[in-house]
């Protein structure tokens, strides 16, 4: 059953501007925060009080309410993608939020638990994921695929057809030519050009972009 109510996971600040969206642009309701155990500091975040996510599903049950996970591209977005499995497993919905400032085509799609900043562009055809995040003015081209618990960060503009892989994180202001396919998990610093294909796990630097030793985890850890 759909609700109205939500409860955001985090304090951190992408939780609080995720806060500030839902309550000033969006029919939910925010309820509460929620943490994990060792990392709740404090009882109160933004007026309203934080719960410890182990105890959640009975001060929250899932049928009560819903939920939403706005972490950001920690350990290349594993940290999130993990949180939402297992909120997803333990039976909750989740709310997804795109901002009445985006521009976003009529047949775009979305999966759940997405945030979708002001003044992103979402292009006709576009497919985008579960547990993805579009940052503010991302450009996201015709027919391109988003797939789950990815980062597309503020100013990043990829073109027309792109395919991005599961957990993939594209940078402030880069951009990612038409019809090129990033490897999951892959990781595009601030500012790289991508001309061509990405290989899961790597990082890529510099326009036009070069693979960069380590891997997308070590950059985000």
């Amino acid at each position: 059953m759909k609700t109205d109510s939500v409860v955001i996971f985090g304090t951190g600040r992408l939780s609080s501007l995720a806060w500030y969206m839902l309550t000033h642009d969006s029919p939910w309701r925010v309820e509460a925060f929620t943490v994990d155990r060792d990392r709740l500091t404090c009882r109160m975040h933004e007026g309203l009080p934080v719960v410890p996510f182990d105890e959640l599903a009975a001060l929250y049950p899932p049928a009560q309410i819903d939920l939403y996970i706005p972490l950001g591209y920690e350990r290349i977005n594993e940290l999130r993608r993990r949180r939402y499995l297992e909120a997803k497993a333990l039976g909750y919905r989740f709310a997804t939020y795109v901002s009445s400032r985006a521009h976003v085509s009529a047949d775009a799609v979305f999966g759940d638990n997405c945030l979708v900043c002001e003044n992103a562009h979402v292009g006709a055809g576009a497919r985008i994921g579960e547990d993805v995040i579009v940052r503010c003015g991302a450009h996201i081209g015709e027919r391109c695929v988003v797939h789950d618990h990815c980062f597309v960060a503020a100013q990043a503009m990829l073109g027309a057809d792109v395919d991005m892989g599961e957990q993939a994180f594209v940078g402030v202001a880069a951009v990612v030519r038409d019809g090129v396919h990033l490897g999951a998990r892959s990781f595009a610093g601030a500012g790289a050009g991508l001309l061509s294909n990405t290989e899961p796990d790597a990082v890529y630097i510099g326009n036009p972009a070069r693979r960069a030793m380590g891997t997308g985890l070590s950059v985000t850890s």
